[in-house]
This record gives C-alpha cells, sequence and structure tokens, in this order.
C-alpha cells in the first residue's frame, strides 16, 4: 500500500519466525518499521537499528502491545546494549531473568537479559549472529540439541556432551557448560564431600550429563536411572558410566541422590528411583529451584543434607555472565536476587 513509512507487527512464535522478520528488513528499501510482538519479538524493540527501522515504540504508563519496554528501560539501554538470554520451552517459570537483571545493575553494564521460549532450535544460529545476540543459556529440552547449532565447544561442553551456554564472539558461537561450575560450587556451598561418594543421579538428559561429568570430576563413583533407554544408553556409552533402569535403583547403595529431571519443576510423575528409602546418611541434591518438591519433602522428612539447586543455579549463572562480559564475581547478587 501507499505510505511515507511502511509497518508490519508480526507474532513471533520460534526463531523462524523472527530470523524471517530479519530477512524482511533487508529486502524493503523503502522507509520500514518492522517489529514482532510477544516474548519472543522484543528484541525487534531493541534492535531497530539492525532492522532497519525508522523508529521504535516504548510505553508510557502500560504497555500498549505484547513485547513493549517502558520508556525509562529503552532510554537506559541506549541503541546497542548488550543482549544476552534464556532459549528452552517452556520457561514460565525461569529464574534467570531476575537474575541476570541483578547482575548488570549491579556491574552498570548496559544490557537485556530476554527470554526467548520457542517450541524448536530452527535458524536460532542465523537469529544469534543477526540481532547481535551476545550469549544465551540453554535449558530444557535443548542442551544437547544445541550443540548441532554451534561452531565450537569448550572442554567442559564437550566432557558433558551437553551445552548450558552459548557465546558468541564476532559472529563464531561456542558451547559452553558452566553446569559443571554449578554442580560442583553447591556442593561446596552446602560443605558437602562428593569424593569417594557412590552417586545416583535421576535423569538422562543434557542437565544430568553435566551433573554426571561434575561428580566424576569430583571423584565419585557415578550411576545414572532414567525413563528413557535411548538416552540412557547414549550417557553410558558417551561418558562411561553405568546406567540402572528406571524404577530398579536401590538407594540404599549410594550416598548422593541428585535429581536432574524436571519433575517439581515444568513435570509431575514418580521419580526414576524410590526416594521413600531415604535414611540421614544420605546427601540429597535437586537441580529443581524455586518450588517445593517431593525429593526435598522426603529429604527433610528423613533428615538428609539437601545441596540447594538455587546454589546450583547462581553459581552457573554467575559463570555464565562472567563469560559474555568478562564480570566475575556476582554469585552472591544473584543468589540474593533468588
Amino acid at each position: 500500500m501507499g505510505s511515507d513509512i511502511a509497518k508490519g507487527a508480526y507474532s513471533v512464535r520460534d526463531f523462524r519466525d523472527l530470523a524471517n522478520i530479519l530477512t524482511a528488513s533487508e529486502s524493503l528499501e523503502r522507509e520500514h518499521v518492522l517489529l514482532g510482538m510477544g516474548p519472543l519479538g522484543m528484541i525487534t524493540r531493541i534492535r531497530q537499528s539492525v532492522l532497519g527501522n525508522s523508529f521504535t515504540f516504548a510505553y508510557v504508563g502500560e504497555p500498549t502491545a505484547p513485547g513493549q519496554l517502558s520508556l525509562e528501560e529503552m532510554r537506559a539501554l541506549g541503541e546497542n546494549c548488550m543482549i544476552t538470554g534464556i532459549v528452552g520451552y517452556p520457561l514460565g517459570r525461569s529464574m534467570s531473568p531476575a537474575m541476570h537483571t541483578a547482575a548488570y545493575r549491579e556491574s552498570g553494564i548496559r544490557g537485556k537479559y530476554l527470554a526467548f521460549p520457542s517450541p524448536s532450535l530452527d535458524l536460532i544460529e542465523e537469529c544469534i549472529r543477526g540481532y547481535g545476540i551476545r550469549g544465551l543459556n540453554v535449558t530444557v529440552p535443548y542442551k544437547t540439541a544445541m550443540i548441532g547449532h554451534l561452531d565450537r565447544l569448550s572442554g567442559d561442553a564437550e566432557e558433558a556432551g551437553a551445552v548450558n551456554t552459548v557465546v558468541n564472539d564476532s559472529g563464531v558461537l561456542r558451547g559452553h557448560n558452566t553446569d559443571i561450575d554449578g554442580v560442583i560450587g553447591a556442593f561446596e556451598e552446602a560443605d558437602c564431600e562428593i569424593e569417594g561418594m557412590r552417586a545416583l543421579i535421576m535423569g538422562s538428559g543434557g542437565a544430568a550429563r553435566a551433573c554426571a561429568a561434575a561428580m566424576m570430576r569430583e571423584g565419585a563413583e557415578v550411576t545414572v536411572t532414567g525413563r528413557n533407554r535411548d538416552s540412557l544408553s547414549g550417557i553410558a556409552s558417551d561418558m562411561g558410566i553405568g546406567t540402572v533402569p528406571h524404577g530398579t535403583a536401590d538407594i540404599s547403595d549410594y550416598d548422593i541422590i541428585a535429581n536432574a529431571t524436571p519433575i517439581g519443576m515444568y513435570a509431575e510423575g514418580e521419580y526414576p528411583a524410590d526416594v521413600r528409602h531415604l535414611s540421614e546418611r544420605h546427601i540429597v541434591f535437586d537441580m529443581v529451584y524455586g518450588a517445593r518438591t517431593g525429593l526435598i519433602d522426603a529429604a527433610e522428612s528423613k533428615k538428609c543434607r539437601i545441596v540447594s539447586g538455587e546454589d546450583m543455579l547462581a553459581v552457573q549463572g554467575a559463570r555464565s555472565f562472567e563469560l559474555w562480559t568478562g564480570r566475575g564475581e556476582m554469585f552472591r547478587v544473584m543468589r540474593d536476587e533468588l
């Protein structure tokens, strides 16, 4: 249609939609404003220069469209702020945005941490590079799938066979695994030993792989159990650790019981091992955070020592923030925010 400025606002359902907006902006020779709606589209409002937009929108008082930022925040962020975020599906209960926002505030770095709740990773690498995203945290269910979208892996990511942090270095995408740091740091915060212990890890996804890598690095004997036979077989062959079928583990054979499933956060159901037989000699570690779980209830009733999922989250988050910004010592800031 004839107009001085062409404007289009589009629902963004996944990274493919976000990439298509970028492609469309590159093909337009006339003045334009292209915007993505909703949480996944928020980045289009911040990266207006990338899209060649004539202007962008902010709100005063109350938002008038999903994904808008306030005028005050937009002015504070400026034109070329750092953008980081988290990708997963779902993300409704993630506490990472609050934690990283606190770290940006404490460090004085102009940055915004965004949530990218996408049901697919298709074209994610194009979005990271095209929109100038400095880095992403990766959570359920993408910690192993993300590897296929990256250029290089750190030693920790190769060791675990899973990625929870992506760093964009001038278009080269490198995967890291700061969950390993998170597990070790959480046990240190709880003053609980790992060396010489027998650990049973419930779960066989990316979180379980990081937990297993951390435990083995610290000298534990590790066994994994879970529902998915294929992923159990994969973790056994990739990492050289023992597995037991779902529902057959005797937890009295172990010193550490770790939950690396989303049960209690994004899923419900029975744990892969019977946690009713916990005793006070057990150390219990639940990687789920921000929720009261059945495992923690059982551990407290048996007077077990408990290692906090919140401590793990803050340790790995602080390490990710350091990889992106060069600023360390953010654990306490993030932990206090949690």
